[in-house]
C-alpha cells in the first residue's frame, strides 16, 4: 500500500506545485505592494507558504485517495500497488460492424471484448 501512496503522491505532484506557486505569487505580491516589503525579505516568507499549501494540498489529497481506494480494495479483496492508480486516459474497445446486427448482439460483442482483454475489468 506504501507503493500506492506514493504513486498518488506522484500523480498530485504537478497540481500541488501549481497551488503553491499560485500561493507564493500572490503572497509575494501582497507583501510587497501592500506593505512595501523589500522583494528580498518578502519572498523567502512567500515560498515558505507557498511551499506549505502545496505540501499540506497533497497531503490531504492523498490521504483521502489512499483511504478510500483501500476501501474499496478490501471490499473486493485485492491489494494495492502503484500499478493500481487511476490514469487519466480512456480504453477504446472497437467490435467489428455486422450489416443486421442487433443493439443486443453489438452489446454483447463489446462485453465480450471486454472479457477477453485482461487489463480491463468489467464489474
Amino acid at each position: 500500500m506504501l507503493g500506492y501512496g506514493l504513486a498518488v503522491v506522484r500523480r498530485l505532484a504537478l497540481p500541488a506545485l501549481a497551488s503553491g506557486t499560485v500561493c507564493a505569487a500572490a503572497m509575494t505580491a501582497a507583501l510587497v505592494l501592500g506593505d512595501g516589503t523589500p522583494w528580498s525579505r518578502a519572498a523567502p516568507e512567500a515560498l515558505a507558504a507557498g511551499a506549505a499549501v502545496a505540501l499540506a494540498f497533497a497531503a490531504v489529497l492523498s490521504t483521502s485517495t489512499v483511504v478510500s481506494a483501500a476501501r474499496t480494495a478490501r471490499r473486493y479483496g485485492i491489494t494495492l500497488g502503484s500499478e493500481a492508480v487511476a490514469l487519466p486516459s480512456v480504453r477504446e474497445v472497437r467490435v467489428p460492424v455486422i450489416e443486421g446486427r442487433t443493439a443486443f448482439q453489438l452489446t454483447d460483442g463489446v462485453r465480450y471484448e471486454v472479457e477477453r482483454d485482461p487489463v480491463l475489468r468489467l464489474d
